[in-house]
């Protein structure tokens, strides 16, 4: 934070690296086949799996680094809209799914859907109207989640199944911690939801 409070008034590029991507180390083909020329496996995945992130368009746009059009990036130059240059959305949508707890998430617009698989529960809201989401609008409006698993079912449908959970669902931990419920259980559960 010092560099910062020092140089704020000069320009400079600060790189923070968060935990995404993180492992499991997974890429479809069609991924790994942009990068012929790595050949350890490890590094081959990691760099598939970085060209989807925003941060690497961005950077791209900045640095006025040429992008291969045979080999496009997933990700979008951010900086027209952080600029105001760009006031439409980045992105259709933001999609999450946590794959262990069936639990599935979609924004677009002002809407955001939440699915918990395990209980069942559904909620929508209305971020405009309702930032910390403390009205459930379901019932009120029935469309928005119709149309935001639509788009969540797109994008998810090139998705792949992640190989390794983590440490928490090892049969050591389930004793441990007195779970119960399989992963397979939970596999089945998010595929059933439509």
């Amino acid at each position: 934070m010092s560099f910062i409070e020092r140089n704020h008034e000069r320009p400079f590029f600060l790189f923070l690296s968060y935990n995404a991507p993180h492992s499991p180390l997974q890429a479809t083909p069609e991924y790994l086949a942009r990068f012929p020329d790595i050949e350890d496996k490890k590094r081959k995945t990691y760099a598939a799996m970085v060209t989807s992130l925003d941060i690497c368009a961005t950077i791209a746009g900045l640095s006025g680094a040429s992008i291969d059009s045979e080999r496009p990036l997933d990700g979008v130059n951010l900086t027209p809209y952080l600029k105001g240059g760009n006031t439409d959305p980045p992105h259709e949508g933001i999609f999450l799914r946590k794959f262990d707890s069936g639990m599935t998430a979609a924004r677009s617009g002002d809407y955001k859907f939440v699915s918990f698989g395990k209980t069942g529960v559904t909620s929508v809201h209305n971020l405009a109207k309702d930032l910390g989401e403390k009205s459930n609008i379901l019932e009120e409006s029935p469309e928005e989640p119709v149309k935001l698993r639509g788009l969540w079912n797109d994008w998810d449908k090139d998705n792949i199944d992640p190989v390794f959970l983590g440490l928490i669902h090892t049969e050591k931990w389930k004793k441990k911690s007195g779970k119960t419920k399989g992963v397979k259980e939970n596999s089945a559960a998010r595929k059933g939801i439509k």
